[in-house]
Order: C-alpha cells, then structure tokens, then sequence
C-alpha cells in the first residue's frame, strides 16, 4: 500500500458538517438561547481615546422593558476582574521569556476609553428593541484626549499616553538572528535588495458576528457562555479569571462557529459583562454583535511596518536577511498578538531558502485602536510577503529571471534534515521539485504568448510567483 493510502493523505475527507450547514440545520449561537433569555446591548464609545467624566444610566434604569443597566462600578461590586489572559513572548527557540506591557483589559471601561467602540454601559431588556431605545439615552461624559494612532514609537514622552506605564507607547523590543553574521554579509554582498512594506490593518467579517449567550446556575454556582469559538479553553480561562471564579465554575460551549478567522479565540469584554449581568438578573443575557459594532470591537490583524534587506553574493545566492519590523497591537495586548508580530514571523522568514544568516528586529507599539492578534495565517503570510517581494525586487535588480534566482536559492533536497538560521527543523521535502511542477502546471514559459494576446484584446494579463514554507502545529 501506497504512504498516501496509509496516511489519507490525498483522501477525500469524511465531511461531517456541510450537508446540515448547507441545508439550512446549522446551530450558530443566536440560535441556542432560551425563549425568555433578556437581551443586552452594549453603550460605546464615539471618541478613541478619553477621560469618563461622568456617565449618567438614570433614565435609561427608568425605560420601558428594561431589568438592568450596568457600568464599570456594578461589576466592579460584583467582583468582576480585568480580562488578564495574555500568553508569554518568548524567544524564537522557546528559551527564555521577553518582557512586554501587560495590559488589563476591563468589561465596561470606568475612567478611560482607549478606543472608539470600546464599552462603557450594557443595557439588559426583555427584547431587542426595548435595550436599543434604552441605549440611547444613556448620557456618556468623556473628556477628549490625544489620540495616537502612528506606528511608530514617540521619541519622546507622550503627555497623555495610552498606558502611564509606557510613556512612548512602545510594548516591547523582540529581537533574535545573528546580528554580527549579516552584517558581515551585507558589507562583502555584490547586491544589497530593500523592500520597505505596508502591511494594512485587516479585519474579519465571519458569516455570525461574535455572539454570546450567558447563564448562571445559582445552585452549583457555575457560569454557562455559549459562543461560537475556535479556543474553548484559552477562553474559558481568561472569562474564569475575569469572573473570579475557579476555570470549573465556568463551562464554555461552542456549536457551529460561523466563521473565526482567529478573531474567536480568546475572551472579550462583552462575553464577561453578559456572564455578570446572567448572575445579577437571575437570567439567561443573550448578545449578537451588529456589524458596525464587530468592525469597532472585533480585534484586528496584521498592521505592520515591514522592512527587509537582503544580501546576494556574485551567483545570486542569499547569504543575509535583515528585517525590522514596527507593528500596532492596539490599546490592549490580547493572547498571542505581541507573538504574531514576532516570533511567529520570526519562524518562517527564512522560508523554502537556504539563508545563512537572519537578523530580526520587531517592536510592538500601542495605538489607540482596537488589538491586533492572529489573523490567517498569524504572521507567516507576514514573513512569505516580505520574502517573496523581496525575491522579486532582487531579480529585477540583478538582472536574473525571478524563477532561476528562486531555484538557485532553494534549500537542496540533499541537505535535509536541515536546521535553519532561525533554530527549526526542516525534516523533509523537496522544494526544487515543487517549483518546477509550479512552472509546469502554470504554462510560466507560455505566459509572454498569453500576454501579447490578451493585450490585442485591450486586457492586461499579469502572473507571478510565490514559494513559502511555514511552521506546524504551533501551540497558541
């Protein structure tokens, strides 16, 4: 029998979901909430970064269908905590820990609001539309402050930086490589290529926004959030953390997902609030996220500032990567984001490539936007970006056919299992094999025939190449 045949690889997969999702029979989280389940809505913040002065509930308390309005200073009586569940910055080879700015992220903001769409009241009613018109006459104070929204840290002080603690705004400094070796390689390189990139904030959009269903069992004294999630557990830690209660107290349940994109990991601020307020009411708080609220307060990805330099002997061949790296992970530091922007690009940048030296520098900067953390990929479509755009450049500097300038550089099948400059394994592969079934399957020989075609047609036909090898089974 064939490794395929074993393995499954190749396999058709058993599909266990779509026909059900398809035909309609899907169970998304709005979909699970009792019949008399209260409904919240969250009152945000217009302006993104302030002083609350005052925030005034009365009349809303007094609105028709409404059983509870909530503030920083109700669930602070409560017992509710900051959400604290960060995940360490480690180094690339998992050794030692790099220190970045932790920031507690509360449910309802109490004296500042660091981003617009950031929470500062929930409005609980019996229906929908009763908590929308309550919303509404919350009376929200804020005294403005400087925003900042720049990537790049303050060369000085800040007068009124996003966190006291940080008065640039800079989080953290992350560095790993051989600084020394390509140096070395850049000053005897024949060719020195520099790519300088924006890579643009992006955001999420899944089929149900971010939704939750909460509900507190007061005889075993244990919280229920139903949500759809693509970490039950790393979730349900940080909302047992913020709750003050031990992780059994708290049971997260996720039916059908309805889309992640690495957006649904980790616990936000509105499923700590709904859990709160289930406790206080006495009753199930269900809350769908409409789409305006889910572009203001679902975190984003990527946003960074990506340079890359790389050093070329007389063959073409690599022999040094520099790369520095300004990223924004937002007003709050959230799970994994200080990582994606590091040490999971860090991972990857040497790519399919045999690259004798890597230096990487990247720091992480607050801004008073909504967080960063993974998204698609969670930093090695980072690193291929910056790779396979400077393999371009490279060519068109040299003077070298962007294909043979990747061929020559390939890690050769011969020399693996090969450890790369960044400490990882490459046990297998055959990556020259992989090129060449690339070029064959893409007609890349034919393509200049296409083009004069297409351009007789009055239409413009480009093609392009791009190679990466990324980590496995990383542990977020």
């Amino acid at each position: 029998m064939r490794m395929a045949e074993r393995s499954g690889t190749a396999q058709v997969p058993l599909d266990l979901e779509a026909k059900a999702l398809v035909a309609g029979q899907g169970q998304y989280t709005d979909d699970l909430a009792p019949s008399d389940a209260l409904v919240g809505i969250f009152v945000r913040s217009s302006v993104a970064h302030g002083k609350i002065k005052r925030i005034d509930v009365d009349a809303a308390r007094q609105a028709p269908g409404v059983v509870g309005v909530f503030t920083a200073k109700d669930l602070d009586a409560a017992g509710c905590n900051p959400i604290t569940f960060m995940v360490p910055l480690m180094t690339v080879d998992g050794k030692a820990e790099v220190p970045y700015l932790r920031t507690p992220r509360p449910a309802l903001a109490a004296d500042r609001v660091r981003h617009v769409g950031e929470a500062v009241a929930l409005v609980v009613a019996k229906s929908l539309g009763a908590a929308q018109d309550a919303a509404e006459l919350v009376e929200v104070d804020i005294e403005d402050l400087t925003p900042f929204t720049s990537r790049e840290v303050a060369e000085v002080s800040l007068e009124a930086p996003i966190w006291d603690s940080a008065p640039t705004n800079q989080s953290y400094v992350w560095v790993c490589g051989n600084l020394e070796a390509v140096q070395t390689a850049s000053s005897s390189a024949t060719h020195t290529v520099s790519v300088s990139l924006r890579n643009q904030r992006v955001a999420g959009s899944p089929l149900e926004p971010r939704a939750s269903v909460a509900s507190y069992d007061e005889s075993n004294q244990r919280y229920t959030l139903y949500c759809g999630s693509q970490g039950t557990t790393n979730l349900r830690k940080g909302l047992a953390d913020a709750l003050g209660v031990p992780v059994e107290a708290v049971r997260v349940i996720s039916k059908d997902v309805g889309g992640g994109f690495g957006l649904k990991v980790y616990a936000y601020p509105e499923y700590v609030a709904t859990a709160v307020a289930s406790r206080l009411l006495g009753k199930a708080v269900r809350w769908t996220a409409t789409r305006s609220e889910a572009l203001m307060a679902d975190q984003g990805g990527r946003d960074s500032l990506l340079n890359i330099a790389g050093s070329f002997d007389q063959d073409a061949r690599l022999t040094g990567i520099h790369c520095n790296i300004v990223s924004n992970i937002g007003a709050y530091a959230i799970g994994i984001g200080p990582r994606v922007q590091s040490s999971c690009i860090a991972e990857n940048l040497a790519g399919p490539y045999l690259v004798p030296a890597i230096a990487l520098k990247t720091v992480g900067v607050h801004t008073n936007t909504i967080s960063t953390a993974p998204y698609r990929g969670a930093g090695r479509p980072e690193a291929a970006y910056m790779l396979e755009r400077l393999m371009d450049k490279a060519a068109r500097q040299i003077g070298i056919d962007r294909i043979e300038l990747r061929r020559r550089n390939l890690i050769p099948r011969d020399r693996l299992p090969y450890v790369g400059p960044m400490t990882l394994l490459y046990d297998s592969g055959d990556f020259a094999a992989v090129l060449e079934k690339a070029v064959e399957a893409a007609d890349w020989r034919g393509f200049e025939k296409r083009r004069d075609d297409a351009q007789q047609r009055g239409l413009c036909r480009g093609i392009g190449c791009s190679l990466f090898a990324e980590t496995a089974g990383v542990n977020f």
